[in-house]
């Protein structure tokens, strides 16, 4: 996913991380480029990229090409509530 430039990554599911990881988050520490077994932003984490979890993409939604926005509230914490909303470019 980074090799591909993914910022904002989407998922259907609670967690890109496994259920039982005893709280490592791999997958999030490698989508933020931060250094494992910290949770500190390092000089080469990239800050601007997002994860959504737990959306919902109705099954009529065609396959296509969509303008994305996500409205997140300026809330300095390490986890924040969105709001992703689609636009079909025609």
């Amino acid at each position: 996913i980074n090799q591909l430039g993914f910022e904002h990554l989407l998922v259907d599911v609670p967690s890109i991380d496994r259920y039982h990881d005893d709280g490592k988050m791999t997958n999030h520490h490698l989508f933020w480029s931060v250094d494992e077994g910290t949770s500190q932003l390092g000089k080469d984490s990239v800050r601007s990229k997002t994860i959504s979890e737990m959306i919902f993409v109705p099954d009529q939604l065609s396959d296509g090409v969509y303008l994305l926005t996500i409205q997140v509230p300026a809330w300095k914490l390490d986890a924040a509530p969105s709001r992703p909303i689609l636009f079909e470019m025609s």
